[in-house]
């Protein structure tokens, strides 16, 4: 019987996993924009979302940040935006269509294999994506290759867990009640591989990029109660089943 290569099979456990979580982030959609806003307009100003430019959006998800790219550069701009997931393509392109964004194209598509030509970007933007990427170095190559000449790119990645509340909170107080995934060894695909600065630095100068500038960023999520933080976080990390397996008395001192 023929194995799967790691690469595959790891591809096909990430796409299984984005997809299954695609309704969560669309339900959710509002309040990512919403909380991710000073991230938005960061993206906006360092990367170039200028009327008339031609953007890639990398790892779309529900639609964050292509729907705002494809606002920002109408008249005569237009927004690439792939995904590995399908569902999660679905969901996103039917939210353009409700918006009446009819400047961006969805593509089902892998970061490091772009099936575009070369230089046809005037920027890119890659949000909590390459981390997760198995070949993170030829993702990077591919964004440098589909980059027009002076084109801008803006990637954002997680800083370390004890500087993710957003997550790591749920996760601490989960692992006391249920048996939650382990993270993922330092370097392995997964939400913290890029971390340390330097990890990261070193994969965007790996792809010959001339410049680059590393910034921290600080964001605070708003929740509107604390049974509100619990549903979004759980639904949005597939979750839920785990949290609802929890007893009535573990789900009280949870919430406490």
């Amino acid at each position: 019987m023929e194995t799967q290569s790691p690469l595959i099979e790891l591809r096909d456990a990430q796409k299984r996993h984005w997809t299954s979580v695609a309704e969560a982030w669309g339900r959710w959609y509002d309040w990512t924009e919403r909380n991710f806003a000073p991230l938005t307009r960061w993206l906006a100003d360092q990367t170039g979302w200028r009327v008339g430019a031609n953007v890639l959006d990398i790892g779309c998800g529900s639609g964050y940040p292509a729907l705002a790219a494809a606002a920002a550069v109408r008249p005569g701009g237009t927004v690439t935006a792939i995904d590995i997931s399908p569902k999660m393509i679905d969901v996103a392109s039917k939210r353009a269509a409700v918006a009446g964004l009819d400047n961006i194209a969805f593509h089902e598509m892998d970061a490091d294999m772009l099936r575009f030509g070369d230089e046809s970007f005037d920027a890119v933007t890659c949000v909590c994506t390459l981390m997760f990427s198995p070949e993170p170095a030829r993702a990077g190559n591919e964004i440098r290759r589909v980059l027009k000449p002076l084109g801008r790119f803006g990637i954002v990645v997680w800083d370390e867990p004890s500087r993710n509340p957003f997550s790591m909170l749920l996760v601490d107080v989960m692992s006391q009640f249920v048996a939650l995934p382990p993270l993922p060894d330092a370097g392995a695909p997964g939400p913290f591989r890029f971390a340390a600065a330097d990890a990261f630095q070193a994969i965007v100068r790996s792809t010959g990029f001339s410049t680059d500038t590393i910034e921290d960023r600080t964001m605070m999520f708003e929740f509107s109660s604390v049974d509100a933080y619990l549903q979004i976080v759980s639904e949005v990390a597939g979750w839920t089943r785990r949290l609802q397996a929890l007893s009535p008395d573990d789900c009280s001192w949870l919430r406490d």
